[in-house]
């Protein structure tokens, strides 16, 4: 049984258990007050409520499978890193560091203050 209809299982327990519950005000119950027929439905639907969480509980998880690679090979993700630092310049004795660039969107007063500071103080921000 799968995880769905295990969660299917329960919903129809809580769906029996409220009608049987609320059949007086529906205008469903036959006599005044709390029937025995109403009792039934509730602990039916009680029991459907345990059997779809029992259910639930035992059901495998469904997973996607890893995809095959071939020995040796890196996963697809770690490919993609490489390929995208790969036009990166290389910096270092043994060239293991790159020099990576990068954006950042700031508004120009909050930009121009480092700008401004290393100007007086004759530094260069490259």
């Amino acid at each position: 049984m799968t995880r769905t209809s295990a969660q299917a299982l329960i919903g129809i327990g809580v769906l029996v258990a409220a009608v049987s519950l609320l059949a007086n005000p529906f205008g469903l119950g036959r006599y005044p007050g709390f029937g025995w027929v109403q009792e039934v439905g509730v602990i039916i639907g009680i029991l459907e409520i345990l059997a779809g969480f029992y259910l639930r509980v035992r059901a495998p998880r469904v997973t996607s499978p890893e995809p095959r690679r071939r020995k040796g090979q890196r996963p697809a993700h770690a490919r993609g890193t490489r390929a995208a630092t790969a036009h990166l310049e290389a910096v270092g004795l043994d060239g293991s560091k790159v020099k990576l660039p990068l954006a950042v969107v700031l508004d120009r007063e909050v930009a121009e203050r480092p700008s401004a500071r290393a100007i007086r103080e004759g530094k260069n921000l490259e």
